[in-house]
Formats: C-alpha cells, structure tokens, sequence
C-alpha cells in the first residue's frame, strides 16, 4: 500500500526507477514543472535517464497544461501517463485599487539574467508618464540593475525590496495598490508563483510567453506577450495601461475570479489529493 511521491521528474526518479528493478511492487508517481520537463533547458537539450524514468514512473503530474501536452507530444505512446496538477497560491483576499497617482508597477524575481528584469528597465526608460516600480528580489545581477535603474529618467520612481519573505510579500500587496505586475522570464518552467500571487489579489499581470505561463493568461487576467517581447513592446503596453480597460475595478475583479477558478491553493491540492486516491483506488 506504500506509495512514494518525487517532487521532480528527475533525479529522483530515475532513483526509484533503479529501486523498483529491484523490488517491482514498489509504486511511485511525481510531479513535473520545468526542467524536468523540457529538454532545451537541460544541459546538450537532452533530460538523462529519459525513458528508463518514465517506463517505471506510474504518473506524472505536471504543473502546467503546456507542460503536460509538451510530454504528451514527446511520448505519445505514453500519453496517458501525463496529467495537470496544477500548483497554487493561498487566498490573502483582493488588493487595494487606487487609480490615481503614478503607474504602480510591480515585479518580483531573482535578478537574474533568465528574468530579464534589465529588460523591464529598458522599456521603462521609454515611457513618458510618471510610474512608480516597485522590486522584490535579489541576485547575481542585483548591481547592474540598480546602475541600469539609476540612469531612469525623473518620472519614473524605484524602489529596490530586495530579498524578502513570501509573508512580507503578501503584507504588502494587502496594503499596497498596484496597477500591473510585469514578469519578463525568458526561461521559466510551470506557471510563474509569483505571477498567480499577483493575480489572487486582483492584480493584471503582462508576461512573456514562457513555460507554462500561458495556463494564467487567459485573457481575463492580462496581456500574454511574445516569447522574446522587445522593450518597446512592454512600454507600449505600459504607456497606456491606465487608459485603457485593465486599469478598472470590474477587470480586476475578473483577474482574481480567474486564479480562483485554476490556482487557488485548497482547491487545487484537494484536486490532486483526489486524483491520487483515485489511482489508489484503480489499483
């Protein structure tokens, strides 16, 4: 009746691969989010251990739709195999809304050159109106940013969080209003955390194509831009947020409904949890 569940379609697993040679009534599942799903973001764009995980592995959940029809595509043969099992985030309730003031712009990510937060500067050193940015996060390219940042023009206010407890995140989105979360990432895996935390508190969210991003852009909750969006993309977009129809309550009451409807953290792990006796109970 012993099952055992890896995290991560990858070392591990291959581990309890080697195990159940050994004893086949072991009987283990684990879940999939980025890397261990997609083969380019492996050292030479192969995963190790490939086949050998997936002939013993009995599910893999997959924490983005396009992660899961990305195997599925990959191993067809296996399809079946592969299901969504989405992550999610905790309800902390809807954001402030202030409309007036400055563009309120935040992000949050390791300053990391995947993230593409240099990226984000560059398209607001082409905005003309007055925007306040707002950072959470740290990392290896935290000095650059801040002499990129540095060179913004007057209108445009940064404020630097640094690295921050999840908790203090949230305190502060509880009581402070934000316009627009940006997310840039060239390189993510399932559907950026930090994106649904955004979005649970009303919040629109403009992110590039990545991953599987794309599972929280629906349309209801903000712009899904291009893989490899140009700075002058995301200013566009930025320029004239405030004038157009994200910017309203009604919108942003859209956004919140839409991660309750797919990432709401009890909801979703309820699901899982469910899928998993269902197994259990085929067996």
């Amino acid at each position: 009746r012993v099952v055992v569940y890896a995290y991560w379609t990858h070392d591990w697993t291959t581990v309890l691969g080697v195990v159940r040679r050994t004893f086949p009534q072991l009987r283990f599942f684990s879940r999939a989010h980025g890397f261990d799903i997609y083969e380019e973001q492996n050292t030479n764009g192969w995963i190790p251990f490939r086949s050998f995980q997936l002939k013993h592995v009995e599910r893999v959940h997959c924490a983005s739709r396009t992660g899961m029809e990305h195997l599925q595509h990959r191993h067809p043969r296996l399809a079946d195999r592969f299901t969504l099992a989405r992550l999610g985030t905790t309800d902390h309730g809807p954001g402030p809304h202030d409309p007036t003031g400055p563009l309120k712009v935040v992000s949050c990510s390791f300053l990391i050159p995947r993230k593409r937060v240099l990226l984000l500067v560059e398209a607001l050193a082409q905005l003309r109106t007055p925007v306040k940015w707002v950072h959470f996060g740290g990392g290896v390219e935290e000095e650059r940013v801040r002499e990129a940042a540095a060179k913004l023009p007057a209108h445009v206010q940064v404020e630097f969080k640094g690295m921050a407890q999840n908790a203090e995140i949230m305190a502060w989105y509880r009581t402070h209003p934000v316009d627009v979360f940006v997310h840039l990432a060239r390189l993510e895996g399932g559907v950026a955390v930090a994106a649904q935390e955004a979005a649970s508190f009303g919040i629109p969210v403009v992110a590039a194509d990545s991953g599987g991003v794309r599972d929280l852009m629906d349309g209801r909750t903000g712009v899904l831009l291009a893989q490899d969006p140009t700075a002058g993309e995301v200013a566009a977009l930025l320029e004239g947020f405030k004038a157009g129809p994200m910017s309203g309550a009604d919108f942003r009451a859209g956004v919140r409904a839409a991660w309750a409807e797919g990432f709401e953290a009890r909801a979703v792990f309820h699901r899982f949890v469910d899928r998993i006796l269902a197994d259990a109970e085929q067996r």
